[in-house]
C-alpha cells in the first residue's frame, strides 16, 4: 500500500514508519503465508476452522485500520484493534488446553445461538433443513461437551456464565492466556471509543469560557500511533499461534517484523 493519503505532510516519523511497517506485515501475508496455505489443510476439524479463519479476520481489519490511520482516523482504528486483541484472546484460549472441545463449543455455541434466536421469532415459519441441523443427537453432544467444560472451570473455581460460548467472560479468558493487563488498561480505553461513554465523548467538542460550544470531527493525529502499535503487536502474536498450529517456518519473518516494531516504539517512548 502505497502512502498517497492528503495527511501525509502532517504526520510524524513514528507513524510513518510505523505505517510503512504495516504495509510489510500486510505484503508478507499476501504474498508468502496465503500462497504457503494452499494443499496444507488436509482435514477441516472444526478447531481447523477455527484457527484457519480467525487471521483472515483479523488480515482484514488490520487492513481497514491502516486505511483508517491513512486519513488520520486514530479513534475509529483503535474500535477496530480491540477485534484483533479479541482474536488473540479467543484463540489463545482454545489452544491452551482442550483444544478440541473448544472449538467445537466455539463454533456450535453461536449456530445454536442464533437459531434459538430465529426459532423465538420465526417458529414454524423455519425451513425444515434448518431446524434438523439442530436435532436431538446434536443437542446431547452439545450439551455433553458443555459438562466436561463446565466441570473442568468449576475447579479452577470459575462461576459458569452461560451467555459466552467459553463459559467465562473476556477479561477472564485474558487472564488464562497471560494479556489480562492490556485487557485493564488498552482494551478499556479502546472500548471507551467504541461504545457511548462519557470519556470517550469528550474528545469530540468541547466549552468555552463564554459558554460557545465548539463540534470536533475531523481528522486527527490522535491515537494513530497507539491504535498501530496495539493492533500490530497482537496481529503479530496472533500469527505466532498460528503457524506454530500449522508447522509454517515463518518465525524469523515474524521475529523481524517484531524486532522493527520495538525499535519504534522506544524512539516514541
Amino acid at each position: 500500500m502505497q502512502n498517497k493519503s492528503k495527511f501525509a505532510e502532517e504526520k510524524t516519523t513514528s507513524i510513518k514508519e510505523l505505517e510503512s511497517l504495516c504495509d510489510k506485515i500486510l505484503s508478507f501475508h499476501e504474498e508468502k503465508f496465503k500462497s504457503s496455505m494452499s494443499g496444507k489443510v488436509k482435514t477441516f476439524t472444526n478447531l481447523d476452522h477455527v484457527v484457519l479463519f480467525i487471521l483472515p479476520k483479523s488480515s482484514k481489519t488490520l487492513k481497514s485500520i491502516r486505511i483508517l490511520t491513512d486519513n488520520m482516523h486514530g479513534e475509529d482504528a483503535l474500535s477496530l484493534s480491540r477485534s484483533i486483541f479479541e482474536n488473540y484472546i479467543n484463540l489463545s484460549y482454545i489452544l491452551k488446553e482442550n483444544s478440541e472441545n473448544r472449538a467445537d463449543l466455539f463454533v456450535n455455541f453461536g449456530l445454536k445461538q442464533q437459531y434459538e434466536k430465529a426459532k423465538k421469532h420465526f417458529g414454524d415459519r423455519l425451513p425444515d433443513e434448518y431446524s434438523k441441523s439442530f436435532d436431538s443427537q446434536f443437542i446431547e453432544e452439545y450439551n455433553k461437551a458443555y459438562e466436561k467444560e463446565d466441570e473442568e472451570l468449576k475447579t479452577k473455581g470459575y462461576k459458569i456464565k452461560k451467555n459466552y460460548w467459553s463459559r467465562i467472560n473476556i477479561g477472564e479468558m485474558a487472564d488464562e492466556v497471560g494479556v489480562k493487563s492490556t485487557y485493564d488498561t488498552m482494551y478499556q480505553f479502546a472500548c471507551q471509543q467504541t461504545h457511548t461513554d462519557s470519556l470517550g465523548l469528550l474528545k469530540y467538542g468541547e466549552s468555552a469560557t463564554d459558554g460557545e460550544i465548539t463540534i470536533s470531527d475531523s481528522p486527527s493525529i490522535e491515537d494513530v500511533e497507539e491504535s498501530l502499535i496495539w493492533s500490530m503487536n497482537y496481529f503479530l502474536m496472533l500469527y505466532r499461534r498460528i503457524i506454530k498450529y500449522f508447522k509454517f517456518d515463518f518465525e524469523q519473518d515474524l521475529d523481524g517484523f517484531e524486532n522493527e516494531l520495538n525499535v519504534i516504539v522506544k524512539r516514541i517512548q
